[in-house]
């Protein structure tokens, strides 16, 4: 997400209202009058328009010659675009440009100095025999060089120079005067004093900028010209072959400019109005080209989330994971920053609710009460939230059906009560788990372990990260409870197969007592002492309490295994009371039919509730609350609501 500011002309405000609902990308906070931080952001802006356009100048400046550039007929869309856009572009193509130019600015400068080295060279060549490293020599008795003075300053500093020099030495050039001087080193920083008169020492007419004085100036002045007019070719080269990219992104951006100043002259009077909000990153630049098709002037500033921002959650899922997001929502929104935890709750919602209703014929017909009953008893079975929930429905009864398979349920035990067909299951394990209450809760209750310690881990994780003391201690403590509490168990229950030796229960039990310790330590930093002293017993039972609660699917599960298997044989006997011949055959089979229809339906629609409540209560209570906080806002952006259906009162008058 990023803040997002617009900034627009009252005038054109109603206009821009528009194109943000066509765009349907902001968020809107708020819509206010702009105050003196929003004009600073459109000179800002303005600012950097201009700098943009200098940097332009600068290489049009290398045009060999006068141009008439014509530009193509739709360049609308172009001189639409804003700063944000053209900058990258034209600073991508400037760079190349401008890092020719000062190379060419540097050949300049090592030119003009080589001139005055050769010019030097060749007039003081008649009266001193000296090397060509001689005017340019630091040593630790004596110094050399040359000082470039303008012409008005070499009279002040003549006499002055004299005094402290050795041997001083002028040629005179173009409106300046060189002079070559040896001085004592001590006298060096009195030299140095004359640069504020806006001398200069000439010490860059080296090979390389480092290397020794070549002993032939005008070679170096030949090389360097040589070395000039090349890169200037170049430079000339690529400047024509981008002419006519470089004047359009200048025109595009004198068009900006244009929209800045009015912009800015209606912030001086007033004259705006000012929406904040947040947009999706990847959505921004189309949407942002988008108002500015339509809207003018409009400045757009855009940044991403601060500390201390709280902005809206996008949940971003697979498609057959997003229906969830409207269970997660139950809940609580995550907030921007934190972790969205649709993807668990998604598979663990649809595993618990198939294994609790466990039955291939009535996931069949929850599949069809979903997909035909549900939109009748909706007043707008359009709305997102609706399909989103119906798709949640539709996954949780294609888990019933799977599990219905592989046990071999349907309508409860009817293939085996009524047709004996009995091993239909496509898992003999699964089915002899289901069919045996004992088994199935002891299933139901390794489930639990597994999803409740994730969701400790899961806190576990978050503590690290957010550097919470108490609650890796906590959960430390929880697990060390749990890793040493279970064996224990076992060894008092004198399961045969588990008799650990006298000194691996000792260890178990001191490991006990460390997590108790420290699920007592942790609830004392968090609550403090009074509270913390008191609560840690919770802390404690919870665990035992968090795992027992999923005998409920066992529970929820053999209840509706055994009332759709008691409707069964309800209609039996019920038939079978009835005199034996035809009234039995007719009447027997229609009271039969009665009976199960309405057993089956009112078990289906009783056990969908159950096993949609307790799969939340699973996920919300036994879950959720041991890591997950929320609290965020859900992205709602402004948009143009299009629907394909509108839904209509009886008497007439649209809703929704």
């Amino acid at each position: 997400m990023r803040r997002v500011r617009l900034v627009t002309t009252k005038e054109a405000a109603p206009t821009a209202a528009a194109a943000l609902q066509r765009a349907g990308v902001l968020d809107v906070e708020s819509g206010t009058a702009p105050e003196g931080e929003d004009r600073a952001a459109v000179e800002r802006e303005r600012a950097a328009v201009v700098d943009l356009i200098a940097a332009i100048d600068a290489a049009l400046a290398y045009v060999p010659r006068e141009e008439r550039v014509r530009l193509a007929e739709d360049v609308d869309a172009d001189l639409m675009r804003g700063v944000s856009e053209i900058e990258k572009e034209t600073r991508q193509l400037c760079d190349g440009l401008s890092a020719m130019h000062r190379r060419l600015e540097k050949l300049k400068e090592a030119e003009s100095e080589a001139r005055i080295l050769h010019t030097v060279d060749g007039a003081l060549s008649e009266r001193m025999d000296l090397r060509a490293d001689a005017f340019s020599f630091s040593g630790k008795v004596i110094c050399s060089g040359i000082l470039v003075l303008p012409g008005e300053s070499f009279a002040a500093a003549d006499s002055r120079l004299r005094e402290i020099s050795l041997v001083v030495e002028p040629v005179e050039l173009d409106g300046e005067t060189a002079v070559f001087f040896f001085c004592l080193r001590p006298q060096w920083r009195h030299v140095e004093a004359l640069l504020s008169d806006g001398g200069r020492l000439l010490r860059a007419a080296r090979g390389d900028g480092n290397g020794p004085l070549p002993d032939r100036p005008e070679e170096r002045l030949r090389e360097l010209r040589r070395e000039r007019d090349e890169l200037l070719a170049r430079l000339r080269e690529e400047t024509a072959a981008h002419l006519e990219h470089l004047v359009l992104l200048r025109e595009a951006l004198i068009a900006e400019d244009d929209r800045l100043g009015l912009l800015h002259a209606a912030l001086a009077t007033d004259h705006a109005v000012l929406v904040e909000g947040w947009a999706p990153g990847h959505s921004l630049a189309a949407a942002e080209e988008a108002l500015r098709a339509e809207v003018t002037p409009l400045h757009v500033e855009s940044r991403p989330p601060r500390e201390g921002d709280e902005p809206p959650t996008k949940l971003r899922n697979p498609s057959a994971l997003r229906p969830f997001e409207v269970i997660v929502n139950l809940f609580a929104t995550p907030r921007y920053h934190e972790w969205d935890p649709t993807p668990l709750v998604a598979y663990f919602f649809a595993f618990f609710f198939g294994i609790m209703l466990g039955d291939a014929v009535y996931g069949v017909l929850l599949f069809l009460l979903a997909r035909f009953l549900l939109p009748k008893l909706a007043e707008d079975p359009d709305t997102e939230g609706f399909r989103m929930f119906r798709r949640v429905i539709t996954v949780c009864a294609v888990c019933a059906v799977a599990v219905g398979v592989l046990t071999g349920t349907y309508l409860g035990d009817v293939p085996a009560h009524f047709f004996g067909m009995e091993g239909i299951a496509l898992s003999e394990g699964l089915h002899a788990v289901y069919m045996n209450p004992m088994v199935f809760i002891v299933a139901s209750l390794v489930v639990g372990i597994v999803h409740v310690n994730l969701g400790h881990l899961l806190m576990l994780l978050r503590g690290f990260r957010e550097r919470k003391a108490h609650a890796v201690l906590g959960r430390s403590g929880v697990f060390l409870i749990q890793l040493a509490g279970i064996p224990l168990i076992l060894v008092m229950l004198d399961v045969a197969w588990f008799q650990p030796a006298e000194t691996t229960r000792m260890i178990l039990f001191a490991a006990l007592l460390a997590g108790v310790l420290a699920v007592v330590l942790a609830s004392l930093m968090e609550k403090g002492l009074f509270l913390g002293s008191i609560l840690w017993v919770f802390d404690l039972s919870g665990i035992l309490g968090d795992i027992m609660s999923y005998a409920r699917l066992a529970g929820v599960g053999l209840a509706t295994f055994f009332l759709a298997h008691s409707f069964n044989m309800m209609a039996t006997l019920i038939a079978e009371m009835l005199p034996a011949g035809f009234v039995r055959l007719t009447l027997g089979t229609l009271v039969m039919l009665v009976i199960l229809v309405f057993g089956h339906v009112l078990n289906l629609l009783l056990s969908s509730i159950t096993c949609f409540v307790h799969s939340l209560r699973l996920c919300f209570v036994e879950f959720l609350f041991k890591f997950y906080e929320g609290g965020g806002r859900p992205y709602a952006p402004f948009r143009l609501r299009r629907r394909e259906v509108v839904p209509v009162r009886a008497g007439g008058g649209a809703f929704g």
